[in-house]
């Protein structure tokens, strides 16, 4: 580590150019004052005189600094001593904070300057005169960093890198100067910041001068900050500028061309400078009369330029537009049956210029879409000219007719997660365009496009706050499975997507699943964790197999879902939003038509612990299997095959299980025959049921709901509990 050489002992005062002698001395240039300070200390002031006529350029560019309040709070941040010290290039927040030093930004830039070393009278970089920082190897890269020559160091920099540009020399005491130049009597300290704070700045301060010694890390009052002020006088009026040449919209057949123009300003234009095409701001050459090297891409080039006068207004920008007329010829390619208008094979067009181009398949064909030099899916094709440009157009014959009709379908991970997991709906037209939806927690998306030709299509999916989705979709084409996949991901996870298309017509081809149902989803073993009452659902499937579905959860949730179509094979997509989108159901129910049951399937009953419900907050994961029976309204017959019933409940916060003897009569009528309080009766058009018990010793009444399996012939269904739910069945007695 580089350790302080000296302390500061004592601040200085210097006397400016208007005293200590110096009153009588007359300046014809410039004098600008250097006020240095260090936290509330003040160190004093060099006073410099800089060279107007002999180094126009450079001595305009640091008074649009200085003038304009770019250097505003700056600070010396480099020092070699018997060499130079440096500022200009950085800036701090406040120079009276005294935390420590962590935190620097770059002096805004105004843009490079060329070098005028060896424009004027030569002026060596000999001790006490001020020059301009530059860049390694490009002698043309000045913009606001400055440095003091502490030594005569003319053999080093006057030529190195085109010579470092000397724009003005300390007039009067140089005391100050000398505090950054041991063996002096008073002498500042040195510290390399690497030590102390690793990749905190944008430049690493290895030479900082600070006013201490000793090997502790600087704070801000420790830097050496920078107040300068010249003698000229406030000016708020900003300058003007205009373009003479090229004129507006000129089309050029070079990719050079000068750039001129005039500036004016009521005290004196500093500079002006200029954009092509949104790139680096340059500085022009001259002010009033100025003039810019161009080198023009094919196509549009915008010119932007601005004038900036000595207090750094800036004048109102102007721009012009001028074309570069680059020729090329287009290649266009057709593959496949149609035609394209707007532009022709061998076309001699523009390199940069828009033009548009329109894609119309043959009878039965359709567009694919654009590749070549430009890639899109779209018939109509706006373009920019490129060298050489190919353009493919590509069509194919239609196979959709056969796959059009609506699609539905679920989605999810296979270790099934509420977020990650919905339902979907697609309708595709004969020309293979579509629009649908997604529905995942609570929130319904809409889709549309178009297939291309290997029944592929994408969607992205914007969602506020959440990640987009890209969603992948996949028509089997081929095969007659009426089937469609793909995926859905939000970048971290990905969920396979599968559905079904629609194929039951009640007058053509009628669904063999028509009829009515009752579903049970059953309960958990464990009520205190999750429900272990019994949900159940009243289903209608109609004669285009359409699935309408009405009931409740075990938890008192309501659940429906309505129109959505069965798969040729009987497959029904059930999917239910939960608890505002908090929570999901998600299954696919085969309908089966056997003996023990007529439809079941595996479900996923998924409530977050972001569900606001007064049972059990702290959510749950249920893996039901769905079990259902066809419903056969009953004529002149019992409902269920028995007449001696019980009605048990059990669990929902009861003080014991409950058995209650029932009848169920002729007219499918329930009869209690208990000594206990209960009622139940049955929706001989749906199947569902319903009643009340009253419990021996508490008094407390306790309603449910649930629907009867005909070919389980019992009933199933739940209660609600203070803190749980609980099950209640209807069956044969023993």
């Amino acid at each position: 580590m580089r350790t302080n050489k000296l302390v500061l002992l004592a601040a200085v005062s210097i006397c400016g150019w208007i005293s200590s002698g110096l009153q009588a001395q007359i300046y014809t240039n410039t004098v600008v004052r250097f006020h240095l300070t260090a936290g509330i200390a003040v160190i004093g002031d060099i006073d410099v005189e800089l060279f107007d006529s002999e180094k126009p350029v450079t001595v305009r560019n640091f008074l649009l600094y200085v003038e304009s309040g770019a250097y505003q709070s700056m600070f010396l941040h480099r020092c070699e001593p018997g060499f130079i010290v440096q500022g200009g290039g950085f800036q701090i927040f406040n120079p009276l904070d005294s935390s420590p030093f962590v935190t620097a930004y770059s002096v805004s830039s105004f843009g490079k300057i060329t070098n005028e070393f060896g424009v004027g009278p030569l002026r060596s970089n000999t001790y006490g005169t001020i020059a301009m920082a530059k860049v390694a190897g490009d002698p043309n890269s000045a913009t606001s960093h400055f440095f003091f020559n502490l030594a005569n160091n003319s053999s080093i920099l006057d030529g190195q890198n085109g010579g470092f540009t000397v724009f003005g020399r300390v007039i009067g005491d140089t005391n100050v100067l000398n505090l950054f130049n041991p063996p002096r009597a008073l002498t500042n300290g040195v510290v390399d910041m690497s030590w102390f704070y690793t990749n905190q700045f944008g430049q690493t301060f290895r030479e900082l001068p600070v006013n201490y010694s000793g090997a502790t890390a600087p704070r801000y009052i420790d830097l050496f900050t920078v107040q300068i002020t010249s003698t000229n006088a406030p000016d708020v009026l900003p300058p003007v500028v205009s373009i003479t040449s090229p004129g507006s919209n000129a089309r050029l057949t070079t990719n050079t061309v000068t750039a001129t123009g005039k500036a004016s300003d009521n005290i004196g234009v500093q500079l002006v400078t200029y954009r092509l095409n949104s790139n680096t701001t340059m500085v022009a050459t001259g002010t009033t009369n100025w003039s810019a090297d161009l080198v023009l891409v094919p196509g549009p080039n915008t010119l932007e330029v601005e004038s900036i006068d000595a207090a750094g207004n800036h004048s109102t920008t102007v721009s012009r537009t001028i074309t570069y007329v680059v020729p090329s010829t287009l290649t266009l390619q057709i593959v496949g049956n149609g035609t394209v208008t707007g532009i022709a094979d061998g076309q001699i067009l523009e390199i940069g210029k828009s033009y548009k181009a329109t894609a119309k398949p043959a009878a039965g064909q359709l567009f694919d879409g654009w590749s070549g030099g430009v890639t899109s899916s779209a018939p109509a094709l706006t373009f920019v000219m490129q060298s050489n440009l190919t353009l493919i157009a590509t069509f194919f014959s239609n196979p959709f007719g056969p796959l059009s009709g609506n699609y539905n379908g679920l989605f999810s991970e296979t270790n099934v997660q509420h977020q990650s997991s919905g339902y979907f709906s697609l309708k595709l037209t004969g020309l293979g365009t579509y629009t649908g939806s997604l529905l995942m927690q609570g929130s319904r998306y809409s889709v549309s496009g178009h297939f291309n030709s290997q029944g592929k299509a994408m969607n992205t999916i914007a969602r506020a706050g959440l990640s987009p989705l890209a969603v992948e979709w996949q028509l089997d084409l081929t095969n007659g499975t009426d089937h469609i996949t793909g995926q859905v991901s939000d970048g971290v996870w990905v969920s396979p997507l599968s559905g079904n298309r629609a194929v039951f017509n009640v007058t053509t081809n009628p669904c063999p699943f028509l009829g009515k149902y009752t579903m049970i989803i059953p309960g958990s073993t464990n009520g205190a964790v999750s429900p272990a009452g019994d949900g159940f659902g009243t289903v209608t499937v109609d004669g285009n197999g359409l699935i309408s579905l009405k009931g409740a959860l075990a938890d008192g949730t309501k659940i429906a879902q309505k129109k959505v179509s069965l798969s040729k094979n009987g497959e029904w997509p059930f999917y239910v939003s939960l608890y505002r989108g908090k929570g999901s159901m998600l299954s696919w129910i085969a309908f089966t038509n056997r003996a023990s049951d007529s439809l079941n399937g595996e479900s996923h009953w998924i409530k977050t612990s972001a569900a606001v419900t007064s049972l059990y907050p702290a959510g749950f994961t249920n893996l039901p299997m769905i079990q259902g029976s066809l419903y056969t309204v009953p004529v002149g017959a019992r409902v269920l095959n028995f007449t001696d019933g019980l009605v048990v409940l059990s669990g929902g916060n009861l003080t014991q299980s409950w058995t209650n003897t029932v009848t169920l009569g002729a007219d499918n009528k329930v009869l209690n025959t208990s000594s206990n309080t209960l009622t139940l009766s049955i929706a001989l058009t749906s199947g569902a049921f319903k009643g009340s018990f009253v419990e021996p010793g508490t008094g407390r009444k306790v309603s449910f709901i649930g629907a009867l399996q005909q070919k389980q012939n019992a009933g199933f269904g739940y209660f609600l509990g203070t803190t749980e739910s609980g099950e209640v069945r209807f069956e044969a007695a023993p």
